[in-house]
């Protein structure tokens, strides 16, 4: 899954080998009622879905690639006594939702979909950006409009940069929100019901030290929002997804660091995953 924008901009400021300063720790969220285990993503081992996607550079404008993305439930996994599924793409996933499950585990509690494992936006094939989540609620069936699912603390990590010659310290949330039910969906010649939304957010801000003072290189924004389409029996049939940053211009110098680096200032891209078939059981 590549995004040719934001993702060229976070590789190109830091050397990847990440690893989080702080505890992962996520928003409790209440389970009274959520008793009956939902159906709107069956995780059977050997249940699989494909995926036809598209990368659209909207900033800077660029060509659309398409590609395809098959996406598994692989095996059982037991994770502190408790048994999630492992999924995985048949080959390196070229959507946001394949590529957000591609290696990580999923279990149903009660009628929540909780995923534990690394949410990675793949900012270049070999240094990819991930996002720790643990038990976070990525559906959930009897969830109400514009209820928050789930919500991590803040948490950060540093690397060393190649561009500004300095420590950088990346800090992140992600939070889940149910967005409700929406009308019949038409996607690939396919009409879908009882159709659910939820939305994923990736916020994140880039920071490091001039002369003991903090520098803003990216002001804390949603850079990835994720729209992800649910049906009855099916799981995720669409995912829209936006990746999208903005460089803090308070400090010319480092504006012009990350413009000689061949990064535009500003760059969105826009990631597509349409369920073209499936086998849920």
């Amino acid at each position: 899954m590549k995004f040719t924008s934001f993702l060229i901009l976070t590789t190109s400021l830091f050397f990847i080998s990440c690893s989080s300063d702080d505890q992962v720790i996520q928003t409790p969220i209440s389970t009274e009622g959520n008793d009956i285990p939902t159906i709107y993503h069956p995780i059977k081992i050997a249940n699989y879905w494909n995926y036809e996607t598209e990368n659209i550079p909207v900033e800077p404008t660029g060509t659309t690639v398409t590609g395809a993305d098959k996406l598994l439930v692989d095996s059982d996994v037991v994770l502190n006594t408790l048994t999630y599924k492992k999924m995985k793409t048949e080959f390196a996933p070229t959507g946001f939702y394949g590529g957000m499950l591609n290696n990580n585990n999923l279990r149903i509690d009660g009628s929540s979909l909780k995923l534990t494992g690394e949410i990675t936006a793949n900012l270049d094939a070999s240094l990819p950006l991930e996002f720790d989540v643990n038990d976070f609620v990525i559906f959930k069936e009897n969830g109400v409009a514009n209820e928050v699912l789930s919500q991590t603390s803040p948490a950060s990590f540093e690397n060393t940069t190649l561009i500004v010659e300095r420590p950088l310290t990346f800090t992140y949330s992600i939070k889940s929100t149910c967005l409700g039910d929406v009308a019949p969906m038409l996607v690939k010649g396919v009409t879908y019901n009882n159709v659910k939304k939820t939305r994923i957010e990736i916020e994140l801000k880039i920071t490091t030290f001039i002369s003991g003072v903090e520098a803003i290189i990216l002001q804390s924004q949603p850079v990835i929002v994720s729209n992800q389409f649910y049906a009855k029996n099916i799981g995720v049939i669409q995912a829209n997804t936006v990746v999208k940053y903005s460089v803090d211009t308070t400090y010319p110098f480092l504006v012009q660091a990350v413009t000689n680096a061949g990064i535009p200032p500003n760059g969105e891209q826009k990631i597509n995953d349409y369920l073209s078939s499936c086998l849920t059981n």
